[in-house]
């Protein structure tokens, strides 16, 4: 009996691994159900069993097995299309279900979400309805306060551009000391002691003007130094019917200033009313700042039809020209440091750096010229390179030209806040050597 025990196991074994065969097991499967007429009779016909038997084996070898039949073929069909067919047919309708469970899914978080916001701000408005609610009061006396602060500002820069223009005013009479100092040697010690006066009443004059910045910079330390620019160009836009958000605000006084987005700038230390009291110039390219202005307007996505690029950047250019700012480009600084060397030019002979030549030439120089624009760099800071003359007559003897100078002056200025804001222009590093009238007449023999 174990014998025949392990024979059966065996034969069952074998046919359950057949049957559990994907192929094998759906073309089983497959012929059952194109045969399953035949079957039926085989089992529940009329007629002994030999003969149902005999009828279906019969059907069975008198059907071509290779025509389209129930027998290999249409079994065979039907065993590829559940193999290969349906699991991509199933997998497509569990992925339409999916992206239809998805989105009842995130619709149920935006009803969610918006109600939850709604009741935001209906707490907010109730908050602020609250009369018994202090910092109402607080809030409409620090608008007054910072009102008045920024009317005090304009006051104040509007005295120290007085004050510069009365020094640039000194500062042009000394140059003109200068010349006559040049020409008439008896007079020397006169004009050496007038333009010492003079210097000590413009250093006396800053001291004045740096106070009073200071005392601006600690009044005002406790606003938010960025708020009165963004009023300025809120202000500005709401004349015009046009009003932009405060987040659009804050990006345009970032880009104004030559920050990557607000963020950057409230997260500068340096960014403070005191370092903005030291700002005097705001260097920009038109195009660039055109570009960011309009960045700024797509990003806004306002519904005012009339806001655009041009037009903020219009009324950015006019606010910041109202707090007393000077915006300048880069044909502008030429002109600035063109300026600062036409009223320095005499203050260059007295310096260290042509001393030794000035002393080698044994010439007392009354003619000073300006070039040509060398270079202008921006790179944290400007600096502006211009090349210039300085000729005279002969020491000792009067009738007799002296030996000209050639030198190359620099403009500089410090970069205060941001990669725009500086402060005042300045003379910086001044070279310069004697013209070798020797040489340039041998190079024009040559030439000839």
């Amino acid at each position: 009996m174990k014998f025949l025990d392990d024979i059966l196991q065996s034969i069952s074994g074998n046919t359950k691994t057949k049957v559990d065969d994907p192929f094998i097991g759906a073309f089983i499967g497959s012929w059952i159900v194109c045969n399953w007429s035949h079957l039926a009779i085989l089992i529940w016909g009329d007629g002994t069993t030999t003969e149902r038997i005999n009828a279906l084996s019969k059907y069975i070898k008198e059907t071509d097995v290779v025509a389209f039949n129930t027998i290999i073929v249409i079994p065979l069909l039907m065993t590829t299309l559940f193999l290969f067919a349906f699991p991509w047919v199933s997998l497509l309708l569990k992925s339409i279900q999916k992206f239809a469970n998805d989105r009842l899914h995130q619709q149920a978080i935006s009803i969610e979400l918006s109600k939850t916001k709604q009741q935001e701000a209906l707490n907010r408005q109730k908050l602020l309805a609250d009369p018994d609610k202090k910092f109402l009061e607080q809030n409409v006396q620090l608008d007054i306060d910072r009102r008045k602060e920024i009317t005090e500002q304009l006051k104040l820069r509007s005295a120290k551009f007085k004050e510069k223009a009365e020094a640039a005013a000194a500062v042009s009479e000394a140059a003109i000391a200068a010349a006559t100092e040049a020409k008439s040697r008896a007079n020397q010690a006169q004009l050496e002691e007038e333009k010492k006066q003079q210097n000590a009443t413009i250093e006396r004059q800053r001291f004045t003007v740096a106070n009073a910045r200071l005392k601006s910079a600690q009044a005002s330390n406790r606003f938010p130094s960025s708020y009165s620019f963004m009023l300025a160009i809120e202000e500005s836009l709401k004349a015009d019917g046009i009003q932009l958000s405060l987040a659009g605000l804050g990006e345009v006084v970032a880009t104004i200033f030559g920050y990557k987005d607000f963020q950057s700038l409230i997260l500068d230390e340096n960014f403070n009313n005191e370092k903005l009291s030291q700002v005097i110039y705001i260097y920009y390219d038109p195009t660039d700042l055109a570009s960011s202005l309009d960045n700024i307007v797509q990003a806004e996505g306002s519904d005012n039809e009339d806001l655009g690029s041009d037009l903020l950047f219009d009324h950015v250019i006019s606010a910041f020209e109202n707090l007393e700012y000077k915006l300048i480009t880069k044909d502008q600084v030429e002109e600035v440091c063109r300026d600062i060397c036409e009223k320095h030019k005499y203050d260059l002979l007295q310096g260290e750096e042509l001393s030794g030549p000035i002393t080698e030439s044994d010439t007392i120089y009354d003619e000073v010229e300006i070039g040509d624009l060398d270079s202008i760099t921006f790179d944290n800071g400007l600096k502006a390179l211009f090349s210039g003359s300085a000729s005279g007559d002969h020491r000792k003897e009067h009738d007799v030209p002296g030996r000209d100078i050639e030198f190359s002056v620099e403009i500089k200025n410090t970069l205060l806040l941001g990669t725009r804001a500086l402060g005042e222009f300045e003379v910086g590093e001044v070279t310069g050597s004697l013209v070798d009238y020797y040489d340039e007449g041998e190079d024009e023999a040559e030439a000839h």
